[in-house]
């Protein structure tokens, strides 16, 4: 994957669906995104890799959630939960950390 074809077919996307949630699509968000992406998988894996075990981390996609981290905390925070949980019905994906863990790794939306 390339930063300019995850910017086009996940991080714009993405942005646009989230301005629902009245999260707003900019420059500094979209550099943000890809830093984070670039970052923790250097766009190479959607699932963490550990030496001597191959993919067998704990996080998913390439922005790296885990189940108990990041998955857990956008479906439980106040203020993100009610529109994350609209997100994942809109994709058809379990509104749980498991359900999203799993989305994750194939859905860069």
């Amino acid at each position: 994957m390339t930063p300019e074809r995850l910017l086009s077919t996940a991080i714009a996307p993405a942005l646009l669906e989230l301005q629902q949630c009245a999260i707003s699509d900019s420059p500094e968000a979209r550099r943000f995104l890809l830093a984070i992406a670039l970052q923790e998988s250097a766009l190479t894996r959607r699932r963490q890799f550990i030496t001597g075990a191959g993919e067998t981390g704990p996080a998913a996609s390439f922005w790296q959630f885990e189940q108990g981290g990041g998955c857990k905390g956008v479906l439980t925070h106040f203020l993100v939960a009610p529109c994350m949980r609209r997100m994942c019905e809109h994709y058809n994906v379990a509104p749980t950390p498991a359900g999203l863990w799993e989305a994750m790794r194939y859905q860069d939306i």
